[in-house]
């Protein structure tokens, strides 16, 4: 199994692109299984309904899409093949993992890759609860990443078809706020930390990778035991936050990194205190900081505002956690 993980809109999509372009690899959806499915706080046995209707449920994620997933009744038949080997009560890893299998082997593929993001913050489970797996995380300038969050909210007018709800949209505008995409950034950055020279883990920074994409894919290659070839980065150019999407061109995009650098006079505000909160972890990483001008009554405007948006975005992400709080801990507890 493979995990490609690490802040939101740091290559993760991109990266599991590429290695769906393995022929031994099938790249799943973003599945949102650890948190949003199963609180792993929980040590509660699932009954057989149980696993069928968690089967069902990841089914549904994988082939309707996490935004607009639906009736899983459709797909319980389906599930009940996924769940026939497992034991009468099992725990929600389980069935996630049966489901994966079967999953990819319904595409003649033997590796199945997840690429949710959040899964940076859930590696002591990956690690434990399944031996075989491998972690990608991805590391990503904090100022890029901040400004693509900022812009993400277009995204259903920038992609190539509107399967993105308006809803989604709006979410996606009230969850960002630099004081908010900084911290979230810290705690990505320290959670993998704590895995360090893990032997299963593969710390891939992305503007190396933007520069030199075939000479880290045979790293990562080699890494996995799988075999190299430079058709695995012809990927659609698509999903970017600052241009439309062109599923007709292939390749890496290395104009991606350093995005930050030719911000708008009316994001500089948002990067000065991304520096400010991040500077530690950024120069931990190789990441030079500033110099970043901004006009001081923006950047005090954006500090009052940080409250009022953090209510809005808790309220507008109430039913996409299990426990919405242990939630919010988990992401504060590391920053």
């Amino acid at each position: 199994m493979i995990f490609v993980v690490g802040n939101s809109r740091s290559g993760t999509t991109m990266m599991g692109r590429v290695l769906g372009n393995i022929p031994a690899v099938f790249t799943f959806h973003e599945l949102h299984f650890f948190e949003y499915l199963w609180d792993p706080g929980s040590k509660r046995l699932l009954s057989r309904e149980e696993q069928l209707h968690l089967a069902a449920r990841l089914i549904s994620i994988q082939r309707d899409g996490y935004l607009q997933q639906g009736d899983i009744t459709p797909y319980l038949d389906e599930a009940a093949h996924q769940v026939d080997g497992l034991p009468d009560s099992v725990l929600p890893p389980g069935v996630f993992a049966a489901f994966m299998k079967y999953e990819a082997g319904l595409h003649n593929r033997a590796i199945p890759c997840d690429q949710t993001p959040r899964n940076v913050l859930f590696l002591e489970q990956i690690f434990s609860l399944y031996p075989n797996a491998y972690v990608i995380n991805m590391l990503r300038d904090p100022r890029d990443v901040l400004l693509s969050q900022k812009n993400k909210w277009k995204r259903r007018s920038l992609a190539q078809n509107r399967n993105i709800p308006f809803f989604e949209s709006v979410r996606s505008w009230t969850n960002y706020h630099p004081v908010t995409i900084s911290l979230l950034w810290n705690t990505n950055v320290q959670a993998a930390e704590k895995f360090k020279g893990h032997p299963r883990l593969f710390q891939m920074q992305f503007e190396s990778f933007m520069r030199e994409p075939d000479a880290w894919m045979q790293r990562i290659c080699s890494w996995l035991g799988l075999d190299y070839s430079s058709d695995y980065l012809l990927v659609p150019q698509v999903g970017s936050s600052h241009g439309k999407d062109n599923p007709h061109a292939r390749g890496i995009k290395s104009e991606m990194a350093g995005r930050w650098q030719s911000a708008q006079p009316r994001d500089r505000a948002d990067l000065v205190i991304s520096e400010k909160l991040c500077r530690q972890n950024m120069e931990l990483r190789g990441y030079s900081v500033g110099p970043v001008h901004a006009f001081p009554l923006t950047v005090l405007w954006l500090w009052l505002t940080w409250p009022v948006k953090t209510g809005l975005a808790l309220l507008f992400n109430l039913g996409r956690s299990r426990n919405i709080f242990a939630s919010i801990a988990r992401r504060l507890k590391l920053s």
